[in-house]
């Protein structure tokens, strides 16, 4: 497998949170492709505007109608993978890249565990203090949430896993899929999920605009919550949940 690398944004309603981590994302990782996906927003004109603030050097889709999240990162895979990437990096636009190394640190990581999935954990309150466990020989530390704001995949596992499940409407999404990846023996076994040792050294959480990624609303959160639980455990006999 070669290093061809490939960065996908997603996006939505956040467009000056986005101008942050897109420029950011150029000025930490020249030339690699970068893709983003603006989940249905209606702020289309100022996304495009972005863009062309940017030179058009991202490849940007303002999608017409917001799906989901799930939707939204599986249409930036598709998108990488037809670019011919085998090293496909997904962000949410509250996620800022602060090294350059991070790209790299992901693929090596990926390397020596052999593990084909990895992710950033230091986002949002659960994952917050000490990891599990930490591999130092092969640089990676281990925590008990699964989060899906930074994550790698290769392409070897996507074309053997698949795409994230988009019947789960922006809960449980990236949580199943992972999960299907460990069943696999892509990635770390379920509860232990891995992350490169000191990525808060790479990348950094941004504080939050009031408009959730990829969300229809607030109000329907515990309702998604409980649909998509109830449709994992009717499609998957052995969900851990």
């Amino acid at each position: 497998m070669s290093d061809k690398v490939a960065i996908g944004i997603v996006t939505y309603n956040r467009p000056e949170q986005f101008r942050t981590v897109a420029k950011a994302v150029l000025e930490q990782f020249d030339g690699i492709p970068i893709f983003a996906y603006n989940d249905g927003s209606p702020q289309t004109e100022q996304y495009s505007s972005i863009r062309k603030e940017l030179s058009g050097s991202i490849d940007l889709v303002n999608a017409p109608v917001n799906q989901s999240v799930g939707y939204a990162k599986n249409r930036l895979l598709e998108r990488m993978l037809d670019d011919g990437a085998d090293w496909l990096f997904i962000l949410e636009d509250d996620i800022i890249p602060i090294s350059p190394d991070a790209t790299t640190a992901y693929i090596e990581a990926c390397k020596r565990s052999k593990w084909h999935h990895l992710m950033f954990a230091h986002h949002g309150e659960l994952n917050k203090g000490v990891p599990l466990n930490t591999d130092w020989v092969w640089g990676i530390s281990f925590f008990l949430h699964c989060v899906g704001a930074w994550c790698v995949y290769t392409r070897e596992v996507i074309e053997k896993v698949g795409l994230i499940d988009e019947a789960f409407i922006n809960a449980w999404d990236h949580v199943e899929h992972t999960w299907r990846i460990a069943q696999a023996g892509m990635t770390a076994p379920f509860w232990n999920f891995a992350d490169v040792a000191g990525s808060d050294k790479l990348l950094a959480e941004m504080d939050l605009e009031a408009t959730p990624i990829g969300t229809r609303s607030h109000e329907a959160y515990d309702a998604r919550v409980a649909a998509g639980l109830q449709y994992w455990r009717a499609k998957d006999p052995n969900c851990p949940i």
